[in-house]
């Protein structure tokens, strides 16, 4: 699934809206957020982590962070995935 819907997904079933979050994030930050900025970034993808974690801390959820074998697979993989298959 994609963020922009999990997102979305998420506001709806903590009883939110977006324009709520927007307010919410406002006044706690001191910064402008609107819901259409909001819903651009997500189509664009271009949202950053920072902006997500506000939202998600407004409905009283966080991210957890992967364990360390998880992590510890994704290094493998990037390493595998950055040679070339021809010289192993």
């Amino acid at each position: 699934m994609e963020l922009r819907n999990e997102l979305k997904a998420l506001i709806a079933q903590n009883g939110a809206t977006l324009k709520r979050v927007c307010e919410i994030l406002s006044q706690k930050t001191g910064e402008s957020y609107v819901g259409n900025n909001i819903t651009n970034k997500l189509r664009r993808k271009t949202i950053k982590f920072e902006e997500v974690q506000e939202i998600l801390d407004v409905l009283s959820l966080s991210v957890e962070p992967p364990v360390k074998s998880q992590l510890r697979v994704i290094e493998i993989l990037s390493i595998f995935n950055s040679k070339s298959c021809g010289n192993l």
